[in-house]
């Protein structure tokens, strides 16, 4: 059976007296992360070189779609909002009870006579409509857990 040393440093057997050359401590977490994985990649697999680069390709992957899912489920309705206004929006108004939400969608439309906005509290569904006549209008709906909906509408002059 073929020895790894990443695997005996990590359980304490080793004879290199300094396995990773700088202190973990030291290392900030991903260069900690990126040090291991190169380590496991050069001692503990015995693969082809077109397999290691398979392999580091789905670690890679991996590791962004975490990061992703991690940074959108942060962000909260007011940045999104916030967004919108840097763009030259301003808003209209807000409908439906404001919360944590999954995801979010926005409807807008240059050539359209109106945009409808709809929200939903408590399994009732209202909605209010937007003439296009001298302004442009955009609905953000934000989606929540429980099946509610809140909206933001925006609106920018033509």
């Amino acid at each position: 059976m073929p020895s790894c040393p990443l695997f005996n440093a990590m359980i304490g057997i080793t004879n290199e007296p300094h396995f990773l050359e700088n202190e973990p401590h030291q290392e900030s977490g991903r260069d900690l992360a990126s040090l291991l994985i190169q380590e496991i990649v050069k001692h503990c697999l015995l693969l082809s070189s077109l397999t290691k680069i398979r392999v580091m390709k789905k670690i890679f992957v991996l590791f962004f779609s975490i990061l992703w899912l991690g940074a959108g489920c942060s962000q909260d309705s007011s940045s999104i909002v916030e967004d919108w206004k840097d763009d030259g929006w301003r808003v209209e108004g807000e409908f439906g009870q404001e919360g944590a939400f999954q995801s979010h969608s926005h409807l807008k439309s240059e050539r359209a006579k109106a945009v409808e906005v709809f929200w939903i509290t408590r399994d009732q569904r209202k909605t209010k409509r937007y003439t296009q006549n001298s302004k442009f209008y955009l609905a953000i709906h934000f989606y929540k857990e429980d099946g509610d909906v809140f909206a933001v509408v925006m609106s920018k002059n033509k």
